[in-house]
């Protein structure tokens, strides 16, 4: 299964924008371009709320940049950039956070760019935040947050901010996260996942998914056999699948860590590998899902 790339429009309308006047003041509007013709292929799940659009391992990078000031007259250097590649995407209804470390010396924040997909428009629905890194090397105190418009169709943002050598100062390495409010039932968002390390700065091989109180690393490196992801939808669980495609598979599932497989179902996966399935019956009340192919 291949990923395939993302074809925007020639000409982008951008929104009006303002500088932020301190990072951890009131910010302005931000500047949001529409990505259409996005096509996913694949999904492949996490937990129980997420899945990405690759088959394979993938890099645990999110696709953006960051610009610093060297000083108020040259223009902005880049401090940290993942570039563009495969057109994979993850979603989840979760807050999700990656960890950012700037080259150079200049902490003076000139502008945040990042990606992302939609298949729905919501006002204020994504919130993006920035954290300091807390001694156990997880999203610790908040720095920053604003809240950004989706577009139908995904949208590439950048957050200008206005030269302010005391109030707009990043730490060296920090997290920042991003978390779609109304991501759940048909509506899918999430962060582009391009498959590429840092050129510019560095970043680890892993994102972290908000569970309550705690951040848990998510690792996309080893993803070669069939995906299988939950999402809640009410008093209904709904199983999320991703193989080959066109792929009979069957669904099996057990009550308890030491009990036995007993087959729930099965279905076929579409042409592009995914498949949601919701479970036979509700009386088979299963705690660990497994997926088979024949």
């Amino acid at each position: 299964m291949v990923t395939r790339p993302c074809n925007p429009q020639s000409e982008i309308p951008k929104v009006a924008s303002e500088p932020h006047n301190a990072l951890f003041q009131t910010p302005g509007e931000d500047i949001i371009t529409p990505m259409k013709h996005m096509l996913l292929a694949g999904v492949l799940m996490s937990g129980s709320t997420g899945f990405c659009a690759s088959t394979g391992g993938v890099e645990a990078n999110f696709l953006g940049s960051v610009s610093v000031y060297t000083n108020p007259l040259t223009p902005p250097t880049v401090a940290y950039n993942v570039p563009a590649g495969d057109w994979a995407a993850y979603y989840t209804r979760q807050e999700v956070a990656d960890d950012v470390t700037l080259s150079g010396t200049d902490l003076t924040v000139a502008s945040i760019q990042f990606s992302y997909y939609a298949n729905y428009a919501e006002s204020g629905g994504l919130t993006f935040r920035i954290y300091d890194r807390n001694s156990q090397g997880t999203p610790g105190s908040l720095l920053y947050t604003s809240a950004i418009d989706l577009l139908s169709g995904g949208g590439a943002v950048t957050i200008p901010f206005t030269y302010d050598p005391v109030n707009n100062i990043l730490p060296q390495r920090f997290f920042y996260s991003f978390e779609f409010t109304s991501a759940h039932g048909n509506n899918r968002a999430g962060m582009f996942l391009p498959n590429r390390t840092a050129d510019v700065g560095y970043s680890a091989d892993i994102v972290y998914e908000k569970r309550g109180s705690r951040w848990l690393p998510i690792d996309f490196r080893d993803r070669s056999n069939p995906g299988l992801g939950l999402v809640r939808d009410k008093d209904k669980i709904i199983l999320y699948v991703f193989s080959t495609p066109l792929t009979k598979i069957r669904i099996r599932g057990k009550s308890s860590l030491s009990g036995q497989w007993f087959d729930m179902g099965e279905t076929t996966t579409d042409a592009e590998g995914f498949v949601e399935f919701n479970p036979i019956s509700p009386t088979l009340d299963a705690a660990f899902y497994q997926v088979v192919t024949d």
